[in-house]
């Protein structure tokens, strides 16, 4: 039987490709050392980079408000170009 729910899609193609000129040009992990992380090691989950990442791309993909990051953790495209799993 088939399912017309669409399954994984994203409308968010184009962070692969800023993702693949982040990683050229090694912009986050740049930027990232202007920062001093003064967070406890310990309770850390995600880095800097990651953390700028995350915005930047949701910036880039037009999400200005922090809120629509909980949609964007879910999206296919967007775990692609970060290298992430899913969860």
């Amino acid at each position: 039987m088939g399912a017309f729910d669409g399954g994984a899609i994203t409308s968010n193609g184009g962070v692969v490709l800023l993702a693949a000129a982040d990683r050229a040009i090694r912009l986050s992990q740049r930027l990232s050392e202007c920062f001093t992380d003064l967070r406890l090691a310990d309770a850390v989950r995600h880095s800097v980079p990651d953390l700028l990442c995350q915005r930047i791309f949701g910036l880039a993909l037009g999400h200005e408000d922090l809120i629509d990051h909980d949609v964007l953790r879910d999206d296919p495209a967007l775990t692609a170009a970060l290298d992430k799993r899913g969860g």
